[in-house]
């Protein structure tokens, strides 16, 4: 396993808190009567992202929107926003080491090159696929794989939701799956993950 593709929301960068307020302005826009106290919070990382549409009752023409605006309100903020507590060190090990490492991201190009510049993160990695859809990754896997002529088998996308396990299987790519993101523990086993970790340092681990 000598490529790793990360998401970035939750997964490297800590801004639930961020997504939280996010959620609950978009309660308050909507009109929907679901309530945005913390758990609910807790219940909606307990559902799939499809779940959790489903769940608010969001149409599907009403996502390019909701992305959108989650995009700004995380380019407003992002001066409140830190990696992962531990991360770095292991991004940096991992680099040291050899591996090739990229991220995918449904989040701005620009947000995520501003949050590695600001924390000294881009020297560690060899791409950046951000602007994505939310359900529109594996195409991004498979085209990684291609560019850089390494077998999928020999990947890892590691991410914090449920939809990024999907997402991995789509592309025929082992999934690492976090729980210290945007989905807890009870959400990831939903779909099934074939690994899951709890520390950056496991990843190490994991790899060696």
């Amino acid at each position: 396993m000598r490529t790793l593709i990360f998401d970035f929301d939750g997964t490297i960068a800590d801004n639930f808190f961020i997504a939280k307020d996010i959620f609950r302005t978009l309660v308050r826009m909507t009109g929907n009567r679901h309530p945005s106290d913390e758990a609910e919070v807790e219940v909606l990382r307990s559902l799939t992202a499809r779940q959790v549409i489903a769940r608010l009752k969001v149409h599907w023409w009403q996502l390019p929107y909701v992305l959108y605006f989650a995009r700004k309100q995380m380019h407003k903020r992002q001066d409140e926003m830190r990696p992962i507590k531990g991360l770095p060190e292991v991004l940096a090990e991992l680099h040291k080491r050899g591996h090739k490492l990229f991220i995918v991201s449904s989040n701005s190009q620009k947000n995520v090159q501003r949050f590695l510049d600001t924390h000294d993160l881009t020297q560690y990695f060899d791409g950046v696929y951000a602007g994505l859809g939310l359900f529109n990754k594996a195409g991004t896997l498979q085209k990684i794989v291609k560019q850089r002529r390494v077998a999928a088998k020999d990947c890892a996308y590691v991410g914090d939701e449920a939809r990024d396990v999907d997402t991995a299987r789509k592309a025929h790519m082992p999934c690492i799956s976090v729980t210290w993101g945007y989905n807890n523990l009870k959400g990831l086993n939903r779909v099934h993950p074939e690994t899951v970790i709890n520390t950056p340092r496991e990843l190490l681990k994991l790899v060696q």
